[in-house]
């Protein structure tokens, strides 16, 4: 049965998926897509539900009592009845508060018994202990909502990484397609040349061999386009059918401003503080600073209060506790030392490694900014040399293998020009990402 309702739920998915996508894919589609059907998404989803079940859990057991009916034997028609109440609350060490009713028959009327108590136990040396679950339980659904918008983060960006890396792979394809049909091309004119007398034989077997050359450099174009379109289709969306993936253009000019106003407002501190791993490390200072105090406080006594009230009136009593000794109170203050050293350790260390993740985006931002500055220059660069081969090539003093050379090594790097915009977007998201700031990706791609 269960099987079979996810056998349809699966089969439905992929109608849906296929009755919006059609046989073309956009990237805002893929980025949905992924998002919705990503195992570590789902994960992170269960881990945070989880969280906040733990957290509702607790504060229902803290702040409403447990009610409980006991019923035994009493020889009479009805039975004995017991009606209990405790509730616990989240101040002192430890507290309690306990109600009961107990209900007996007798021959002509029922007799009835009850009581209610309340205690509260306060170990000086750690007098909010009760609180401490509610706390820890609080910080636990934040660092599950943190890990969640983190997953998210990463599944977009890695997904945005692949579709453009697959777009890149397909303008390569195209380029080896033109530089075969440009093989073919010049072998076509070196064999007239080589019957006209223009040119030698062994002219013509160097066209042969760049046509072959071409030919197997498409091969090997298609092959790779072909595999990871199928792997990035199949594997990480989950469509099996063969698909297209739509280009798409970003606005990057206006990138560029988001980008530097972003870089402007980086305060590296205060971010490297704001790491999710960096909060932990922090917390987990903060409670071995306070295993060692209550480690050395542990000489101090522990009061317990008891209030009761019952059909007799009211009772009321108190305790002091005092460990006089306790033979590993020494071995105890050591280990917490220890505990906290290596707390210290561990949060200059994850300082450090969000000090550098966080560097080393910056330092990618900026580089993808710097990348795209040097664009004009460096297409200005290009033209003129092609000026400059493509008269050398008329005068005859540049080869045709070396002409075409020139052309694929042009072309090669118009391909890679067109993703500099996508490095930029990358390494905004990416940035905006560890920062904590929303990845605001529908913005930008169109």
């Amino acid at each position: 049965m269960g099987k079979g309702v996810l056998g349809f739920c699966a089969v439905f998915f992929l109608l849906f998926a296929f009755s919006t996508f059609g046989k073309d894919l956009t990237v805002q589609e893929a980025i949905k897509l992924a998002l919705s059907n990503h195992p570590d998404i789902r994960r992170a989803e269960l881990q945070l539900s989880l969280a906040q079940l733990q957290l509702s859990a607790a504060q229902a057991k803290t702040f409403f009592p447990s009610i409980s009916l006991t019923l035994g034997p009493s020889g009479e028609l009805f039975p004995t009845g017991t009606i209990s109440a405790s509730a616990s609350w989240p101040f002192g060490t430890s507290n309690r508060f306990t109600g009961r009713l107990l209900l007996q028959p007798a021959e002509k009327n029922w007799n009835i018994t009850w009581n209610i108590a309340f205690s509260l136990g306060l170990n000086l040396s750690n007098p909010m202990a009760a609180a401490e679950t509610l706390v820890n339980l609080t910080q636990a659904v934040e660092d599950a909502r943190a890990s969640l918008e983190k997953t998210k983060a990463t599944v977009v960006t890695t997904t945005l990484k692949s579709y453009a890396d697959i777009l890149a792979l397909k303008a390569k394809m195209d380029q080896a397609k033109a530089a075969k049909d440009k093989a073919a091309q010049n072998l076509a004119k070196t064999e007239e040349k080589v019957k006209s007398g223009l040119s030698s034989s062994l002219d013509l077997l160097q066209a042969r061999l760049s046509l072959i050359q071409a030919e197997l450099n498409l091969v090997q174009a298609q092959e790779n386009y072909e595999t990871q379109k199928s792997r990035f289709l199949k594997e990480y969306l989950g469509i099996t059918e063969d698909t297209e993936l739509v280009p798409f253009s970003l606005d990057t000019e206006a990138l560029k401003q988001a980008a530097e106003e972003l870089l402007k407002n980086v305060d590296l501190e205060a971010a490297v503080e704001g790491k999710s791993e960096v909060r932990t490390a922090k917390l987990k200072v903060e409670a071995a600073e306070k295993a060692l105090e209550q480690a050395r406080l542990s000489w101090l006594p522990t009061l317990s209060f008891e209030v009761g009230l019952g059909p007799k009136g009211l009772t009321f009593g108190w305790s002091v506790q005092f460990d006089l000794f306790l033979p590993d109170r020494n071995a105890q203050i050591r280990m917490a030392e220890v505990q906290l050293a290596l707390a210290e350790l561990a949060l200059a260390s994850a300082r450090s490694t969000a000090r550098q993740e966080l560097s080393n985006l910056v330092t990618s931002l900026r580089s993808a900014l710097e990348a795209l500055a040097r664009l004009p220059l460096e297409k200005e660069q290009w033209d003129l040399q092609e000026e400059i081969n493509r008269a050398k090539y008329a005068a005859g003093t540049l080869s045709e293998s070396d002409w075409l050379d020139f052309q694929r090594e042009k072309e090669a790097f118009m391909v890679e020009a067109q993703g500099r915009s996508v490095t930029l977007l990358l390494a905004y998201l990416n940035l905006r990402a560890a920062l904590g700031l929303s990845v605001d990706w529908e913005d930008w791609l169109r």
